[in-house]
């Protein structure tokens, strides 16, 4: 019996070469570079921002929510002096109110009630960060003093500050109103547990200047 041959068709096998995986040092190396290219793109015009010496910045303002007093109490009717608010603020804000300026020396003036006030608009000069973006903030200060029409303002037994900066806001708003030398105006009037949680009054940076003018210029 004749046997039969099969022909069989040989078949090549490909060799499929494979990247090696990166390790996760490569991986995070490239993300490194990805972000900082990113970082380096021209910022995206829009309305919101606005350009200050060159630098994007994004400028929110506190709402004014309109002055509100807390109920009346002994510290509330007790009040602060300017020169007792200056005492109890910490100080690295004092040390810090060396490089803040006005930006248009402050002048006495009085309120639609007539009690005497001192408005400053006052801005950070740090010699360190030329280029940084200029922020300006109101302060003010008010007598409440009885007759104290002519009276210079450190000299008055009580007083009201206030600034639109963040750390007045957060810090010592509610507690200065608390001891009847504020109004809540920007704050949602919830007390600083966290930032102040004694209520101890005091002043930022940018009152403490204002206030070394109003004792210099005798305002």
């Amino acid at each position: 019996m004749a046997i039969k041959k099969i022909k069989t068709q040989s078949v090549k096998k490909k060799r499929t070469t494979t990247k090696p995986k990166k390790s996760q040092a490569i991986r995070d190396a490239e993300k490194a570079k990805e972000r900082k290219q990113k970082s380096k793109a021209a910022p995206l015009r829009s309305s919101i921002r606005i350009k200050v010496q060159g630098i994007p910045y994004k400028l929110r303002k506190f709402e004014n929510l309109g002055a509100r007093k807390l109920p009346e109490s002994y510290y509330t009717m007790q009040g602060q002096s300017l020169k007792s608010l200056i005492r109890n603020t910490p100080r690295l804000f004092v040390n810090n109110a060396v490089d803040v300026e006005p930006h248009r020396m402050p002048k006495r003036s009085f309120t639609k009630g007539g009690k005497p006030a001192v408005k400053g608009i006052m801005w950070t000069n740090d010699p360190f960060r030329p280029d940084r973006v200029r922020r300006y903030h109101e302060t003010y200060i008010v007598g409440l003093d009885a007759k104290g029409e002519e009276k210079p303002l450190y000299k008055h037994k009580r007083v009201l500050v206030q600034c639109t900066c963040e750390s007045y806001i957060y810090t010592y708003e509610y507690a200065n109103a608390w001891h009847g030398a504020a109004y809540l105006i920007y704050s949602n009037g919830e007390p600083p547990v966290w930032m102040n949680p004694s209520f101890a009054p005091g002043m930022c940076k940018h009152l403490i200047a204002l206030s070394k003018i109003v004792i210099e210029n005798n305002l």
